[in-house]
């Protein structure tokens, strides 16, 4: 999103969401570290992105007068990215006891990308037409067809 504020002359706009998510970074991440350690400077990561992208996204909006589908936009592809994460962790977990850690790890993400792509389908966050626009789209629909994904 500070791109298209660069692109919109709006430079000023970009600078000032960084630097908030810079503040939010720091104040996250040394009220949490002294007791979550790592995970508190993640979190601190975290919070501080979510903080520019919220920013970023709320300028891009009222400058350009776009309105998104929030359901659409947000809220599909989290559960689809919440998904993702149960069917990552439960797989590597159980592979993880039966195969290698590396083949485990592996496996783990190749089921979790999947696992992300079908909820997508599943809950009509991506249209047959947008799948279509792929390369080789017209083959990938044919075969979620007669895999009765789409």
């Amino acid at each position: 999103m500070a791109g298209v504020l660069q692109g919109l002359g709006k430079i000023g706009i970009a600078v000032a969401s960084l630097l908030a998510g810079f503040i939010v970074k720091c104040v996250v991440t040394f009220s949490l570290t002294p007791g979550l350690g790592i995970e508190g400077a993640a979190i601190g990561s975290v919070a501080g992105f979510v903080t520019v992208v919220v920013i970023s996204f709320v300028a891009v909006c009222l400058l350009t007068k776009i309105r998104f589908d929030f359901v659409l936009s947000v809220v599909k592809p989290l559960v689809s990215g919440i998904v993702m994460t149960i069917v990552v962790v439960i797989s590597y977990r159980v592979l993880d006891m039966v195969i290698a850690e590396r083949l485990a790890t592996a496996l783990s993400i190749c089921f979790g990308a999947a696992a992300y792509g079908i909820t997508l389908i599943k809950i009509k966050a991506i249209a047959e037409a947008e799948i279509k626009t792929f390369p080789k789209g017209a083959k990938i629909v044919s075969v979620l067809q007669k895999l009765r994904l789409l």
